[in-house]
């Protein structure tokens, strides 16, 4: 037989292993979650250097070289229309999206409806754009009956 002292502690251990189980499993799961969250609480969400807006295509702006293309952001060009729908005006801003400023060449080509150039073509200027700057470019065309354009961009000369 098992003296009563003995009896004791031994029911005490198994008491204190029944109850601390539930509190390890809690404090596992309270844990495990935790370490779950972590990844999400560290995700970068801020815009990557030189990008703050998306490059978005527009088939009607061209530029001449691929890293050009990169370091250059456009808004939806506006164009403006008379009463017969001829073009009378196009504008489009344009941003650096480098660090660093950017001297860029620039000119429009207007097109009538059977898609033949205007004469004369339009000269290229020269637009030094600041880093991260919105420039607004304003382009009328040379002739009343442009019905379509586009707007060549190169690294100025």
């Amino acid at each position: 037989m098992i003296p009563k002292s003995i009896q004791s502690t031994q029911s005490d251990t198994n008491l204190t292993r029944r109850s601390a189980l539930p509190t390890f499993l809690a404090a596992s799961i309270v844990i495990l979650t935790a370490l779950a969250t972590l990844p999400a609480c560290r995700t970068n969400t801020a815009p990557n250097p030189g990008q703050l807006d998306p490059a978005l295509p527009y088939y009607r702006i061209m530029t001449n070289d691929d890293q050009l293309a990169r370091a250059l952001r456009f808004d939806e060009p506006t164009i403006v229309r008379d009463e017969n729908g001829f073009i009378t005006k196009v504008e489009v801003v344009v941003r650096a999206a480098s660090a660093e400023p950017l001297r860029v060449d620039y000119r429009p080509i207007f097109k009538d409806a059977n898609n033949t150039v205007l004469q004369p073509e339009s000269s290229w200027r020269t637009k030094l754009l600041e880093k991260r700057v919105p420039e607004r470019i304003v382009m009328l065309p040379n002739a009343k009956n442009a019905s379509d354009y586009e707007i060549q961009f190169r690294w100025a000369r």
